[in-house]
């Protein structure tokens, strides 16, 4: 028996919730080549978070077409010390070269050179 709005609001969430889960679900198991922990992830977080969850769902990890879920889902920096760019050309380190940074230190600062150039 509905008395309250909030049972109003809560019938419907539980709705979207079990409609969102059940989409996830079926798009996990027919449309995605991840690990089943994965696969069970999503879909808890889901039926957790309701419509919210398949939005972040949609967001995070459905591929945009069928059959770029690798490319999609692929990381978008180094994620180890040995990656280089000749090994890995589409991998960008995510952090800057530390060596670079020491060769701007070690360069003699000279007081007054800008000033003797003009």
């Amino acid at each position: 028996m509905l008395v309250q709005p909030i049972d109003y609001f809560l019938v419907v969430w539980f709705t979207l919730a079990a409609a969102s889960t059940l989409y996830v679900g079926i798009d996990q198991y027919r449309n995605n080549p991840e690990p089943v922990v994965m696969k069970w992830g999503f879909i808890l977080v889901t039926l957790y978070m309701g419509p919210l969850g398949l939005l972040l769902y949609v967001l995070a990890d459905k591929e945009p077409r069928p059959g770029e879920h690798e490319d999609f889902t692929r990381p978008l920096w180094c994620q180890s010390a040995h990656c280089r760019p000749s090994n890995r050309p589409a991998c960008r380190p995510a952090w800057p070269d530390p060596s670079a940074s020491a060769r701007h230190a070690r360069a003699p600062r000279r007081r007054g050179a800008m000033l003797s150039r003009s």
